[in-house]
């Protein structure tokens, strides 16, 4: 079943700020508190700038975003050079997730004073959370290069080149520094998930569960799970997971976790049970398709299995697992050329994959094309010697 899975001496560092990951709230705060000081004219009349300005910080300290953006932005048509005023409309824009109109009032904001830190780091919170990572990379690593010490913006960096796919440069920003922060929570998460993302799974787990422990996270146990589960250490995997909903228990991919963790361990009842659970929480929920489209086709009901591979590869039309899993059951159906097609898709993706090729190799004999089988059958001879030389290599 889906047993098989395609081929996937330094200065001291001080961090003077812990990186908070409700980001928002903490730049809004710095900037309020160095604004406040700001001396307006006729501070005590009616309407003033010095008044609008607190008004608009209680406004938004209250939730109050309609009253702090109408107050923020009267108070920049008295006074448009306001740099502060404007660094906090653009954390009112971006706490209401309008990313685009704050990323504006930031760069605004710099025009007029380029070595303003929490403009800059602002703006590469926006651009991070607005699915720019590689433009808030750029941000960040002038403010890391002005500032090697400032623990926010490498923790910052290292989470924006995870996500912009580059999570060996993350981990080659973080680990030097490692020796020093081992106390950090936040820190052993982003080297752990960073590893995790650069292929480095044993190494990055036993961070993230050190994370996950210090600061008490739901979240880290949960991806402490997975990463478990992809290495088959079934009994771990489920460790984590109940560690995770202990601490919350609805977080969001604990049913998928349990039912792709029963799956795995062939308890396929309680496992089809969790998965459905899964889709109940978030019905776009691939691995819930995915693992329910496998269990169904192990109890040969085809038509169940079709329809959530079906959804499967709709969510994720590039996975390799996926797709091999719809070839199997196009084999059971008799759709020989749909089987196929989807086989070649996969074995193209992925060619160090044996299962695809040995699928292959048979069905071209089905097919009467037995040079095409043959030509398959050196590619399993090959890929098979490979592995037990690699398997022998490791053994020494």
């Amino acid at each position: 079943m889906t047993g098989t899975a395609a081929p996937c001496t330094t200065p001291a560092f001080r961090f003077r700020c812990r990186f908070a990951r409700s980001g928002w709230q903490k730049a809004i705060a710095v900037v309020a508190a160095g604004i406040s000081c700001v001396c307006f004219a006729a501070a005590q009349q009616p309407g003033n700038p010095q008044l609008l300005f607190n008004q608009a910080v209680a406004a938004q300290e209250q939730g109050d975003d309609t009253a702090a953006l109408r107050l923020y932005r009267q108070l920049l048509t008295l006074h448009p050079e306001a740099v502060l005023v404007r660094i906090n409309l653009g954390a009112t824009l971006a706490h209401l997730k309008r990313f685009g109109e704050a990323i504006e009032q930031y760069r605004i904001a710099l025009a007029s004073d380029p070595n303003n830190r929490v403009a800059r780091m602002n703006l590469a919170i926006a651009l991070q959370q607005g699915g720019e990572a590689t433009k808030a990379i750029v941000e960040l690593e002038l403010l890391h290069n002005a500032d090697p010490e400032d623990g926010q913006s490498v923790l910052l960096l290292a989470d924006c080149y995870v996500q912009a796919g580059r999570a060996v440069d993350a981990v080659a920003l973080l680990s030097p520094l490692e020796h020093d922060q081992r106390d950090d929570a936040d820190f052993e998460w982003s080297l752990g998930s960073a590893l995790i993302q650069a292929g480095r799974a044993q190494e990055g787990v036993e961070r993230v569960e050190t994370a996950a422990n210090k600061g008490q996270r739901a979240d880290a146990w949960l991806l402490a799970g997975q990463t478990r589960l992809g290495l088959s250490q079934f009994d771990l995997a489920d460790k984590d997971l109940k560690a995770a909903t202990e601490l919350n228990p609805t977080i969001p991919g604990s049913h998928t976790l349990q039912g792709m963790i029963q799956e795995q361990t062939a308890d396929y009842d309680r496992a089809e049970s969790s998965l459905l659970k899964a889709l109940t929480d978030d019905p776009n929920d691939f691995n819930a398709h995915y693992y329910l489209g496998a269990i169904h086709y192990f109890k040969r009901d085809m038509e169940k299995a079709r329809t959530h591979l079906t959804r499967a590869l709709q969510l994720q039309p590039e996975s390799a697992q996926a797709r091999f899993e719809m070839a199997l059951v196009e084999l059971a159906d008799g759709q020989l050329d749909a089987a196929l097609r989807d086989l070649l898709i996969v074995a193209s993706a992925t060619p160090g994959w044996l299962q695809p090729h040995v699928k292959l190799s048979s069905l071209y004999y089905r097919l009467r094309r037995p040079e095409d089988g043959a030509k398959e059958k050196q590619i399993v001879d090959r890929l098979m010697a490979a592995d037990q030389k690699a398997k022998s290599l490791a053994a020494r």
